[in-house]
């Protein structure tokens, strides 16, 4: 996802959140009818020590689904809760088993989110 992306090149979470409100902007400007969905970002796994530069970011990842939630709320868009208590284990980590790598999820886990996906853009 483009944030944990963000986050391994070194943009703050001010940054990354600054970015969600211009896209959101954006998107509202130019096609004001459309239903934003903001899906929150994924739990990661740092045990292992692969992909450091972006499993050792699960701190940030919480300090940034918090106000894209709030954003939400205040915006009028759909909130996509991905950091569920059903993704992380009693660590707040990624599950091991929902990962291969504890920063991409499985192929069954991405059907699941897919899955997700469509039934809240159904409901649009």
């Amino acid at each position: 996802m483009i944030d944990i992306n963000d986050l391994s090149l070194g943009r703050n979470v001010e940054q990354i959140i600054n970015n969600y409100l211009k896209i959101y902007d954006r998107i509202e400007k130019g096609s004001p009818f459309t239903e934003v969905i903001v899906q929150s970002l994924l739990p990661v796994n740092d045990v292992y020590g692969l992909f450091a530069m972006h499993t050792n970011k699960g701190d940030f990842i919480l300090e940034i689904n918090k106000p894209l939630k709030a954003i939400c709320t205040q915006r009028g868009c759909t909130y996509m809760d991905l950091f569920s208590k059903k993704m992380v284990d009693d660590q707040g980590r990624l599950r091991k088993d929902l990962s291969v790598d504890h920063l991409h999820l499985n192929s069954l886990d991405y059907q699941d989110w897919k899955q997700g996906i469509e039934h809240l853009i159904r409901v649009y």
